[in-house]
């Protein structure tokens, strides 16, 4: 350094380190939480979370057991490999309806922090965006700086092609540069994109040779690949009517997992009839200080932890890296919860709980902050519909992120500090050994008032409805 010239910041990364080094091995701080915090530390917005997709996949995907068996071998092989060779490429097939697009749909958003709203994932329809046959050859150089253009602003981009029977012949085969083992293509590195082919092409073949397995009494999950793959192959690349027809993408056998999605049957059907009536979802947050556990003003997250226990879900908790936090998934009362805790400060909880809301598609008053109340005494439990949020931190984190304050609330109350005990260090301090006595009876008293509230939003019986 110049004589005289001003030190050089330290970069957060390197602070965090130092943290780190010298932190005491008891320390209560998850250092992680405070990197996930600080720091937007995901490539191009992609924080896979393959936990969460194969629990969704095992609870919502009906009839499947290929796809749940084909989707995660591909992941895991991709993503556990730091220096993929080449992209990562599937191609979906089976007849409408089977769960083509709900699976496209489940994979990205577990994938990628804004799934489908990602700037990252691009989606082609063929119907679209390549309606002319005329004008194919504008549409290969079109698409080939599409792609180009968007790897190049992130080599960790995902595409998919939907409709593919419908793609013109010879259309897709512009983009066999980039589905390759090369290193570089046209300047750009893109063996960390992932390719998704969508088609009905080869679903009545699939249908056919389920239907001649069931008769021979195959269970669907005895059906393998090696059944199914022939009648792909020839349906859907010796098609002249499909985009794939004498494709290089199939010559050069560029397509990694070919995944058909089976025919469903009678209950598939009114499983996922049913799951759509009920599957109405709220988010359950436990506010507080992510690390500080025993604290009053993270007594939210003890809550949380009540709750799950009584669900049935305390060994589910994972870290979502998505949205910064800690979640389990859960039902009740014919209710999907998402139980969340941010992995944050108090001050930073609102956008881990606007993340988790836009991953699952949840309103503000789909939301519920469960949280210290120095107002109210200890024991104290009570229910509240929106306000203001009466100087938490917490709460008013919650208000600004999401832009609302519609957010039904759950007040624990911790009462007032007494003598010259500041706020501050009273909220952070943990429980008296005497308040701790009580603890247990008041998160049994707040999981009992959250339930019966949720239970009153819960729809009716699906056999009920009219």
């Amino acid at each position: 350094m110049a004589p005289g010239a001003a030190p050089a910041p330290v970069p957060v990364r390197v602070l965090l380190v130092l943290l780190a080094a010298a932190a005491r091995p008891a320390a209560a701080w998850d250092l992680w939480a405070l990197r996930c915090g600080f720091l937007a530390d995901c490539e191009c917005g992609f924080g896979p979370d393959l936990r969460g997709l194969e629990f969704d996949l095992a609870t919502n995907l009906v009839g499947q057991p290929l796809v749940r068996q084909q989707v995660m071998k591909g992941l895991r092989e991709f993503l556990e490999n730091p220096n993929p060779v080449k992209p990562l490429v599937m191609s979906f097939h089976g007849s409408t309806g089977t769960g083509k697009t709900y699976v496209s749909s489940m994979l990205i958003r577990y994938l990628f922090q804004r799934g489908l709203q990602s700037p990252y994932v691009h989606q082609f329809s063929p119907i679209v965006h390549f309606p002319h046959a005329e004008l194919i050859e504008q549409y290969k150089e079109s698409l080939k700086r599409w792609i180009q253009g968007n790897l190049t602003n992130c080599g960790r981009s995902a595409f998919l092609f939907d409709e593919m029977d419908k793609m013109h012949p010879g259309l897709i085969d512009v983009i066999i540069p980039f589905l390759g083992p090369s290193w570089v293509v046209y300047g750009t590195n893109y063996r960390k994109a992932i390719f998704i082919f969508i088609s009905n092409a080869g679903g009545e073949q699939i249908n056919d040779v389920t239907l001649a397995l069931w008769r021979a009494r195959k269970d669907r999950e005895e059906i393998s690949l090696q059944d199914l793959e022939p009648a792909i192959s020839k349906a859907v690349f010796e098609n002249p009517q499909s985009g794939f027809w004498k494709s290089g993408i199939i010559n050069e056998h560029l397509i990694d997992f070919v995944v058909p999605f089976l025919p469903l049957k009678h209950h598939h059907v009114k499983q996922c009839v049913i799951s759509e009536l009920v599957q109405q979802g709220l988010e359950v947050a436990g506010l507080g200080n992510y690390g500080l556990w025993g604290t009053r003003h993270s007594v939210g997250m003890e809550v949380l932890d009540r709750l799950a226990r009584q669900l049935a879900v305390a060994e589910s908790w994972r870290v979502d890296k998505r949205c910064c936090a800690d979640v389990a998934l859960a039902t009740a009362h014919g209710l999907e919860l998402v139980l969340l805790k941010p992995r944050r400060f108090m001050n930073l909880n609102g956008l881990s709980v606007a993340s988790a809301a836009e991953l699952y598609s949840l309103g503000p008053e789909d939301i519920y902050l469960v949280h210290d109340d120095l107002d109210k005494a200890l024991g104290k439990v009570a229910i509240k519909l929106g306000g203001s949020a009466r100087g938490h931190n917490g709460v008013q984190s919650c208000i600004g992120a999401l832009h609302s304050s519609e957010m039904t609330r759950l007040r624990i109350g911790i009462g007032r500090p007494e003598g010259n005990v500041t706020v501050s260090s009273y909220v952070l301090s943990p429980f008296s050994a005497g308040e701790r006595e009580k603890l247990e009876q008041i998160l049994a008293q707040a999981v009992t008032c959250l339930l019966e509230h949720i239970q009153s939003r819960a729809p009716t019986e699906p056999g009920d409805r009219g």
